[in-house]
């Protein structure tokens, strides 16, 4: 029995994406406290200097906080800030566990739920 090949270099691989917003049933929302949010959140993000300014502009053009409005646009802007800002985190944190060792990241996830869990803590010494 001969092996097949999953490609054949005398002809380019070729993958074909429809476009699937052509024909999307459902209107597009976006939350009406985006933009406010957004720049609150940048602004807050980038206090944290977790990044060195080309890191940065590549982490921003991600643009995390569009999608937060887009998947949320009916939350209160409070609730939009909040959940913009752990999205931010929760990126920044995939971002520093890619280049990191196997015990590194055990040790910065364990820091990041135990701080979700009990957001506090560090107060109550």
């Amino acid at each position: 029995m001969s092996q097949i090949s999953s490609f054949d270099k005398n002809y380019p691989l070729v993958l074909h994406i429809p476009d699937t917003m052509a024909t999307w049933p459902w209107p597009r929302d976006i939350n009406p406290h985006y933009q406010e949010v957004k720049a609150a959140t940048l602004e807050w993000f980038h206090s944290f200097h977790a990044f060195n300014p080309r890191a940065q502009h590549a982490f921003d053009i991600g643009n995390f906080g569009l999608l937060t409005a887009l998947t949320s646009p009916h939350l209160s802007k409070v609730h939009l800030r909040t959940s913009c800002d752990l999205n931010h985190l929760l990126f920044l944190i995939d971002e520093y566990t890619d280049v990191e060792s196997e015990s590194v990241v055990r040790d910065m996830t364990a820091m990041v739920l135990d701080a979700l869990k009990d957001p506090y803590k560090c107060w109550q010494r």
